[in-house]
């Protein structure tokens, strides 16, 4: 199915959310101002998030964060924790398929002992797409 994004507002298109409407093609009388847009999604598309956490550090804490991670089924690309005074911190660079699989993630490291805080933060670059 196609479907068309209307771009008569200046940035809509670089918006994450926007509103489609299924008659926008009798709706918009400028063709040039309308974008063809592809929505079915790739099987084995995976998307690079980097996670940040924080803890009080323990024995076996790194350990047990990449177990959680890897028992949810996703691959960890990097991680990079360092303990100062106690305290645990660093990110974790992780392939994951959806949001809901993010989600998945989340929950599993936030139930190891010793975790304080674990969210998902932007990268200083743009999102890098990975096809496996």
């Amino acid at each position: 199915m196609t479907r068309w994004w209307d771009t008569s507002r200046r940035g809509a298109a670089s918006r994450s959310t926007a509103t489609i409407a299924p008659n926008l093609l009798t709706l918009s009388g400028d063709e040039e101002r309308r974008v063809e847009i592809d929505w079915r999604e790739v099987e084995g598309e995976t998307f690079v998030v980097r996670l940040a956490v924080s803890g009080e550090d323990r024995r076996g804490l790194y350990a047990d964060i990449c177990e959680a991670i890897s028992g949810t089924g996703t691959n960890i690309r990097s991680a990079e924790l360092a303990s100062k005074d106690g305290v645990v911190f660093g990110s974790v660079l992780v392939e994951v398929e959806n949001h809901t699989h993010l989600h998945k993630v989340l929950k599993a490291v936030r139930k190891v002992k010793g975790v304080t805080e674990i969210a998902r933060r932007d990268s200083s670059g743009p999102a890098e797409v990975v096809v496996g």
